[in-house]
């Protein structure tokens, strides 16, 4: 009875540790909102600005023009040298039909992404 009761343990605790692993293998709530930027939540950071970039991305592939243009001139409030930034700002006020706004944005590109 005992050699039963163990292998009844063993089974118990195989299904528990393959619970966990699964689990772990599913997408995040975070991970899902920002599966359409093409990102995760685990991507490195590298500059203070990449969060307002990301969800620039993610709005700006919605068609919310309006709200990824809010989110990149944050980010480059935060990171003015952030080039990707620059360009996410640029490319919203050209869809907003700011093109006044886009061109200084363009602009800034040019400036610092004089180097790539």
């Amino acid at each position: 009875m005992h050699k039963s009761m163990n292998r009844s343990l063993g089974g118990v605790l195989l299904l528990a540790a393959a619970s966990v692993l699964l689990a772990g293998c599913q997408p995040s709530t975070h991970n899902k909102v920002l599966a359409a930027s093409g990102l995760t939540a685990e991507d490195p950071q590298f500059y203070p600005s990449d969060n307002y970039v990301r969800r620039g991305k993610l709005y700006y592939k919605q068609g919310s023009y309006g709200l990824a243009e809010e989110q990149y001139r944050k980010a480059v409030e935060v990171t003015p040298g952030d080039v990707e930034a620059w360009i996410g700002l640029a490319a919203s006020y050209d869809q907003l039909r700011r093109f006044d706004l886009a061109d200084q944005a363009y602009d800034q590109v040019a400036k610092y992404g004089a180097d790539n």
